[in-house]
């Protein structure tokens, strides 16, 4: 009887010890390296990103430390100078975020520059902007819209030629907004920008492309706004869905309960005011007469008719007296208000 169960339990353990040393099939070793490849290249992709951020913050850091900061001279002191009779080789009127951007480029050219703003910096447009760093999404989407649109197959050099143009802007793009989020930490942050999506099937299809008017259904928006991560090499916080639920919770403004679910992607958001004074005040770090509260009243113009300054007023005066201020070059900077300014140098029918 013994002997029996043992004989059993021996051909049991053969027939186990055989199956375990049936040689590996060519189709499975296939199948092993496939998912091998696949873990390291995700493995090593993740890797690659993770040194990428460190890489960004490590370089940030040094050049926090390396900064010197320098004393900016008092409006007092800029406006001495700028009575001073000194011939600036521009003269720039206007101090929002173009002014400002104007002055800094052309001080950190080699320029000797005057920049006047007749209120407080960014009193103007330049702080009601929407405050968005965008990256580009609409331009890409409307880029890859037309690549793959029918009337790209008539010329075929011509469609990708243009599509080549808008990828190198939208990543330009891309890299501007890492660099102000990277380097202006305490005038940035990201923000969520939800996409609601209260149809499976969209009609009239976004963008005239009728494949996208599928895209709540075959996820083809969660799809874009992931190659939109991947475009900024994950430095922004990941795109994901929300549920309709949850959305309720988060943006209470939108009507989530008629959600079919909510797709959110990041963009970047500054204090735009706080940005266009950070320029000018960098521009007269850099040695550029940063002055506010002063008006240009009138252009001067020498015997050929070229203007070489400005008559200007300070009108943080009790009694505002005007004075000459020499430039070489006149650079009007007024936004919206650029018209008016032509009227000091073109007359009041300019158009």
């Amino acid at each position: 009887m013994l002997a029996s169960q043992f004989r059993t339990k021996a051909n049991t353990l053969l027939r186990f010890s055989t199956v375990a040393a049936e040689p590996v099939t060519p189709k499975s070793r296939r199948s092993f390296v496939v998912l091998g490849g696949v873990a390291t290249a995700g493995v090593g992709a993740y890797v690659a990103v993770q040194h990428h951020k460190k890489a960004l913050k490590e370089k940030a850091a040094a050049i926090f430390k390396e900064t010197k900061e320098t004393n900016v001279p008092t409006r007092v002191q800029n406006l001495e100078r700028l009575q001073s009779g000194e011939e600036f080789d521009i003269l720039v009127v206007g101090g929002g975020a173009t002014g400002s951007g104007v002055a800094l480029e052309a001080q950190l050219r080699g320029l000797s520059v005057a920049c006047i703003e007749q209120e407080d910096f960014a009193s103007g447009t330049s702080a009601k902007s929407t405050k968005l760093l965008w990256a580009g999404s609409r331009y890409l989407v409307k880029g890859l819209v037309k690549l793959f649109s029918l009337s790209s197959f008539s010329n075929p050099p011509g469609a990708v030629s243009e599509f080549l143009g808008t990828w190198h802007m939208v990543m330009g793009c891309f890299r501007e907004r890492t660099y102000m989020l990277t380097m202006n930490p305490h005038i940035t942050n990201w923000v969520p920008i939800a996409v609601p999506l209260d149809k499976w099937i969209i009609w009239p299809a976004p963008f005239d492309y009728p494949l996208a008017a599928l895209g709540p259904l075959t996820g083809m928006f969660v799809a874009f706004f992931k190659f939109y991560d991947a475009l900024s090499v994950w430095t922004a916080p990941a795109s994901f869905v929300m549920s309709s639920s949850r959305a309720v919770q988060e943006f209470p403004q939108m009507d989530g309960h008629r959600m079919k679910y909510v797709s959110v992607f990041y963009e970047g958001q500054h204090n735009d005011a706080r940005t266009n004074l950070s320029i000018a005040l960098t521009a007269a770090m850099h040695g550029a007469c940063v002055v506010n509260y002063a008006a240009a009243t009138s252009i001067i113009f020498d015997d050929d008719g070229i203007a070489r300054g400005a008559e200007v007023s300070d009108k943080a005066s009790p009694s505002p007296t005007s004075f000459k201020v020499n430039a070489k070059k006149v650079i009007y900077c007024g936004g919206p208000f650029t018209d008016g300014m032509r009227q000091l140098s073109e007359g009041e029918d300019v158009k």
